[in-house]
């Protein structure tokens, strides 16, 4: 796939957005977001009416040159840590938001 900035059928319609933690211990090495602030981003996309769907859809509806004026956003989460299932999950159930997780499988 040849790199073209600017001019590709993705831009202005669709968003990754990736995560580390989220959770509200103080982890002074790594980047981390909030609960309440993750849960605010999430209703803040919903009103933006940016469609959530995984990243293996996004790019299944991208590249065969989709013709849509949906905006779409796929989170992602790195590391599959505990956090995930005990702040986010939650969040992502009850806005009906999909994501792709990253687990480590060793370390």
């Amino acid at each position: 796939m040849k790199s073209n900035p600017g001019k590709n059928n993705i831009s202005g319609n669709n968003y990754i957005l990736a995560y580390h933690h989220v959770e509200r211990r103080i982890l002074p090495t790594i980047a981390r977001v909030l609960p309440d602030t993750f849960y605010w981003q999430l209703q803040y996309l919903e009103t933006q009416g940016l469609y959530p769907c995984t990243l293996s859809n996004l790019v299944e509806n991208i590249f065969p040159c989709r013709n849509s004026s949906q905006q779409t956003v796929a989170l992602t989460f790195d590391d599959g840590f505990q956090c995930v299932y005990d702040d986010v999950y939650p969040y992502l159930e009850e806005m009906n938001f999909a994501a792709t997780i990253f687990v480590i499988t060793e370390y």
